[in-house]
């Protein structure tokens, strides 16, 4: 008598997190965020320039560094940083984060509306984590809170942090990736992303230089001074 031959059933899972995925629901939330930071600049403006503020930092300088950082807590805010940009003629002076937004949204974008690679834009947007405490050390900049200051101390340490863990592993991360999972999407996708993302990993690692000459060895240089006077 001949054994039963066990049969085996494939579930084919519906939800598979692709056709189920409704793309239109990201452009309506992409327009209202930047309808939100838009009626948020009126009403910013509508106030006027804090009495805080230091003298020579310009009123649009930290609205839109205020704005940013509100956005960074609630969404995304490439597009309305970049239309900002544009509009107030700082596109020259600030010429690498127009760069960096207009590679990263049309990158993201493209990526978005195709269902491509969207593990790895999530990992990505870990970055917008650091980015709170990005704006609000730059916000304290322009006020009158003094850098050596607790909170100044506190926010700069913090933004360090979050920098490494947030922003630069993860798109080391994603630099990895291009190695352990170029060969499973198109060759035109994939140079795609070989123009956009190392040039915006480029732009952040000389950020992060800034950021820890400004506030890490600046310091101690200044604090080897004082040891090398009081000798």
């Amino acid at each position: 008598m001949e054994k039963d031959k066990e049969q085996t059933v494939y579930i084919i899972n519906q939800g598979d997190g692709m056709d189920s995925v409704q793309v239109w629901q990201a452009y309506a939330m992409c327009a209202l965020s930047i309808m939100l930071m838009l009626a948020i600049r009126s009403v910013v403006t509508k106030f006027g320039k804090p009495k805080t503020l230091k003298d020579g930092v310009s009123f649009w300088k930290w609205r839109n560094i205020l704005i940013s950082w509100i956005h960074a807590v609630i969404v995304g805010y490439f597009l309305y940083d970049l239309y900002d940009m544009m509009t107030n003629e700082q596109k020259l002076i600030d010429w690498e984060i127009v760069l960096h937004h207009v590679l990263l949204s049309t990158v993201m974008i493209y990526s978005w509306t195709n269902k491509l690679c969207i593990a790895y834009s999530v990992i990505l947007l870990t970055s917008e984590i650091n980015s709170i405490f990005l704006h609000l050390r730059k916000l304290l900049q322009f006020t009158k809170v003094n850098f050596n200051s607790w909170l100044y101390q506190l926010v700069a340490m913090l933004n360090l942090f979050t920098f490494i863990t947030c922003r630069l592993f993860p798109q080391s991360r994603l630099m990895f990736g291009f190695y352990t999972d170029g060969h499973r999407i198109s060759k035109s996708y994939f140079i795609l992303l070989l123009l956009t993302y190392p040039i915006g990993f480029v732009i952040n690692i000389v950020l992060f230089w800034r950021i820890l000459k400004s506030d890490v060895l600046r310091r101690l240089k200044g604090n080897d001074k004082l040891l090398n006077k009081m000798e």
